[in-house]
């Protein structure tokens, strides 16, 4: 649901400002389990539901555009390519 992920990422930078940290710092400790969705590494995005590709392609835009990101795009790592390669076949669609 887009409006739950909104206000997920609402209150991130809500806690951030109110413990004087960075997005990135509060969602550090879960980066590990992040990285196994986002990109999905088990999972190829075309065959999951359109929300959940929607809620996957939002949360990896979230993660690659905090300050200090939280991941970096590597179009060297297979599930990077991968991922991309999904999303721009998703667009052709």
């Amino acid at each position: 649901n887009t409006l739950v992920r909104q206000q997920a990422m609402k209150l991130l930078k809500v806690l951030a400002e109110v413990t004087k940290k960075t997005v990135t710092e509060i969602m550090e400790p879960h980066k590990e389990l992040l990285q196994e969705i986002v990109p999905p590494k088990k999972h190829i995005l075309r065959l999951l539901a359109v929300v959940a590709q929607i809620g996957i392609m939002e949360g990896y835009t979230f993660c690659v555009t905090l300050e200090p990101r939280l991941f970096n795009f590597d179009p060297n790592q297979v599930e990077h390519a991968v991922f991309f390669n999904e999303v721009l076949n998703l667009c052709d669609a």
